[in-house]
């Protein structure tokens, strides 16, 4: 998210009729753009993904309760051709900023908003199966087209395999960027083992020194828990969570949080690669790091923002080339939001 101040969000979206594939659609005001769902269901979980805005509207048990926090799904893009936040599950291209970040209707540099074509789409479904679907984007300023694979793998899991194709002329440097947004209500871990040499950063010294108000002490695994009810502050501030990569292996760098909601919690992890830890330390030179969180506090609980992020590393992507990254979602049962319960 840009550190430009926007007015943002709220609210949840409702569960549709189960069906082992089917459809849902929004409501909404007579005349509105109306947001059909793909709905997937399968071993007890479930995910819906809405391709006209590229995005990923639930996650969670069949039942509930819905991981991701969601709204004005009705809702078209704007007029004006401005940003629109629908929350769910999202995907952008890192970096944000600099020589290497997105790129302005005009050919320049310019870190918000995003382009359309990476924030929303609209995105096709290429593809449905027994617990999985897959989507793929149209090209963007950068010349990049991203495809993503969603797919239950087991009671309580899932990966999301996010991939860049580079169908431009030229080699593009990048990284795979996933949010997903969480409520004013939730909870958030991140990993601080304490004397790993974690690094924590932001956009500037409030950033931190506001996060770190926030921040609970590490439990014996390193988990701490991020209390965003007592986020205090206006405006949006964000921080990066960085291990430092020296001497360390692609495992101990895996970037990984945790939202807490209704009883579970939901933890993402981006699995250790070989090679990966140059691409993290790309990412880190950028100005950027492998697990960020921005908090936007708002009036009503329904108008924060709030954004658990994990980035893969940034590598070269050849013409014609493809990088992918993949995500281990896990559901875990947690009737109160103890980091105890976490892996």
């Amino acid at each position: 998210m840009s550190n430009d101040t926007h007015g943002f969000r709220s609210a949840a979206a409702g569960l549709a009729a189960a069906a082992m594939v089917g459809a849902v659609v929004s409501g909404g005001c007579a005349g509105r753009p109306v947001n059909s769902r793909d709905r997937i269901e399968f071993r007890g979980l479930a995910f819906e993904y809405a391709g006209q805005i590229d995005r990923f509207t639930y996650f969670g048990p069949a039942g509930g309760p819905n991981m991701l926090f969601v709204k004005d799904l009705s809702e078209g893009p704007p007029a004006d051709g401005g940003y629109r936040f629908y929350g769910g599950a999202y995907t952008w291209i890192s970096p944000q900023k600099g020589e290497l970040g997105w790129i302005a209707p005009d050919g320049t540099r310019k870190d918000w908003p995003p382009d359309p074509a990476m924030d929303r789409g609209p995105a096709t479904v290429t593809g449905r199966g027994t617990g999985v679907l897959t989507s793929l984007g149209p090209v963007n300023r950068m010349g990049l087209r991203e495809e993503k694979t969603f797919r239950i793998t087991a009671d309580s899991t899932a990966e999301l395999l996010y991939s860049l194709e580079n169908s431009g002329a030229a080699a593009v440097r990048a990284g795979t960027w996933v949010n997903t947004a969480a409520r004013a209500t939730d909870r958030l871990a991140v990993r601080i083992p304490a004397g790993a040499g974690v690094e924590v950063t932001g956009w500037d010294e409030r950033s931190v020194k506001s996060f770190r108000s926030v921040l609970g002490q590490p439990d014996e695994k390193g988990w701490c828990l991020v209390d965003l009810p007592r986020a205090g502050w206006r405006d949006g501030i964000k921080v990066y969570i960085t291990p430092t990569p020296a001497g360390a292996s692609a495992g101990d760098l895996r970037p990984e949080i945790a939202i807490w909601n209704a009883g579970y919690w939901l933890h993402r992890a981006i699995p250790g690669v070989p090679g990966d830890a140059a691409g993290f330390e790309a990412l880190k030179a950028a100005g950027e790091g492998p697990v960020a969180i921005y908090i936007q506090p708002g009036a009503n609980p329904g108008d924060w923002l709030v954004e658990a992020e994990l980035y893969g590393p940034l590598v070269e992507i050849a013409p014609g080339g493809r990088h992918t990254s993949t995500e281990r979602w896990t559901l875990i049962r947690s009737p109160r939001p103890e980091t105890s319960t976490l892996p």
